[in-house]
Parts: structure tokens; C-alpha cells; sequence
């Protein structure tokens, strides 16, 4: 449509069972949310107050002891938490725990000032149990003396983003093993996959292997 969209793209690299490289896969992301926060932050605090009430992201705002003083209601929805429950909690208690150090490993670098900001992508525990993916954008402000005064969290669920990623592979991985089974074997993995696109791939990998 002719309009400049920000995005946010992941490449990775996929190899097959030998280890060697095959093809390069993409994620991407459209981070215009995070582009208009950043944009209210700059326009001040009446602008940023309106869209930190009416956010599309989950957002929050934490001090340097890891307590969230501040959070909207995209949030709340985002973690299934009510705002009381959640002012009662520092961000470290909903993150997996897996995802954990790699997050206070660059908090602790913002801390000691070598870092304003940083993103990362982490999941969180919700209060039913279940798990939410998220890409969290941190950055913090500081006073005069140079120590931070407060920090501000951007939350974006990435949930179903993840969960067609780990599809792909899992369907990535199944038209591998038919490219090696035999014919009985393709057979049973084909009544597998339902997908009308992965059949297709797998009628044409059996037809190159035919042909080969």
C-alpha cells in the first residue's frame, strides 16, 4: 500500500540432519506499537499517560528494586493478574524461570550504566500456569546524578507468533524424516499431516525422489 511500516526481523539459519545449511528462515515482527510508545514518550507525559491507559501493548513501569509501580490494563490481560495483585509483585516472580538470569544479566548491566535499554525475549507464567511468549523492550531513565529514576516495560504477547513458528518446524521435521523413510513409512506420515500445503510439499519431495 506504499506505507513504511518498522519491523522487527529475526533471521536464523536451518541445517539438516547432517548439521549442514540448507536454507535461511525469517521471522518478522511489526513493531509499530513500540514505535508510537517511543514517540509518546518524547511528545510528554500527558501524551505518554493517554497511551499508557489505552495501549495495545502490555506496559509497565518498575523501580530499581524489580517492583512494578505502574501497569495497564493490556498487561494485566496479557499475565491474567489483577492490577492489585500484580503492584504486589516484582517482574522477576511471573518470568519463567529459565528466562530468568538472561534478563537480570542485562538489567544489571542498565544498573551499572553501560546500557539505557534493551530488548529480549523471554516467556512469563501466567497466574493459571499457562505459558505467554512475549518480547519485552526495557528502557530506563535516569536523573541528574546519573542513577535511574524509573523504568519503563513494553510487553508484546508473541504467543501465537511462536506457536506457528514451532509448527513449522515440527512440519519441517516430519517432511525431513519422509524424505528418508521408506515407502511404507511416508505413507504413515502423510496421513500425519493435514495441512493442504505441507501434502503438497510431500507429494512433490516423493515425485523428485522418484525421479531421482
Amino acid at each position: 500500500q506504499g506505507k513504511a511500516t518498522p519491523i522487527l526481523q529475526n533471521t536464523f539459519l536451518i541445517r539438516n540432519e547432517k548439521g549442514n545449511p540448507v536454507r535461511l528462515a525469517a521471522a518478522i515482527a511489526d513493531i509499530s506499537e513500540l514505535k508510537r510508545a517511543e514517540e509518546a514518550l518524547q511528545g510528554g507525559e500527558e501524551r505518554f499517560r493517554s497511551y499508557f491507559v489505552q495501549g495495545l501493548l502490555g506496559m509497565a513501569v518498575t523501580a530499581v528494586d524489580k517492583q512494578w509501580r505502574e501497569v495497564n490494563d493490556r498487561l494485566c490481560d496479557i499475565l491474567g493478574y489483577s492490577r492489585e495483585e500484580l503492584l504486589k509483585m516484582k517482574w522477576t516472580e511471573p518470568t519463567h524461570p529459565d528466562d530468568l538470569e538472561a534478563g537480570l544479566l542485562e538489567f544489571s548491566r542498565m544498573a551499572a550504566g553501560e546500557i539505557d535499554h534493551y530488548t529480549q525475549d523471554k516467556r512469563f507464567v501466567r497466574k493459571d500456569g499457562r505459558l505467554v511468549h512475549a518480547t519485552v523492550f526495557i528502557r530506563c531513565f535516569r536523573g541528574a546524578d546519573g542513577n535511574i529514576d524509573h523504568i519503563l516495560a513494553l510487553i508484546e504477547d508473541i504467543t501465537e507468533r511462536k506457536q506457528a513458528q514451532e509448527a513449522l518446524e515440527r512440519e519441517r521435521q516430519s517432511l525431513w524424516k519422509m524424505l528418508q523413510a521408506s515407502d511404507h513409512e511416508r505413507q504413515l506420515i502423510a496421513y500425519e499431516i493435514h495441512d493442504e500445503l505441507a501434502q503438497l510439499m510431500t507429494g512433490a519431495i516423493m515425485q523428485f525422489q522418484a525421479y531421482e
